[in-house]
């Protein structure tokens, strides 16, 4: 597990192929739990502390989680903006996430 708890805990509860959600169903999912504001408020923080951290690697995160084989960090970066950035944006909250503006 890394430092970011709630990530690691979106990646298995949402994410994990073992669960055999598509990408669809993962990200409806996902869009379901942001509905409580404050799990909402503190993945929304995690993911703008993750993003703005100088040793963080989406390529080695999802790589963990046996989730995407990304060749390069800004694909995978790609990646985490589709399934994670995205809901949240349509939510209207990622206040301070340089890294995906």
């Amino acid at each position: 597990m890394s430092k970011y708890k709630l990530l690691d805990g979106l990646m298995g509860s949402v994410y994990k192929a073992d669960l055999g959600l598509t990408e669809d169903e993962g990200r409806d999912l996902y869009v379901r739990m942001l509905g409580d504001a404050d799990w909402h408020t503190r993945i929304a923080k995690e993911v703008s502390l993750a993003s703005s951290d100088a040793k963080f690697s989406w390529i080695d995160f999802f790589d963990k989680h046996d989730l995407y084989a990304a060749d390069s960090e800004r694909e995978a970066r790609r990646y985490a903006e589709k399934i994670i950035v995205e809901p949240l944006r349509l939510k209207g909250q990622l206040a301070g996430c340089r890294r995906f503006k």
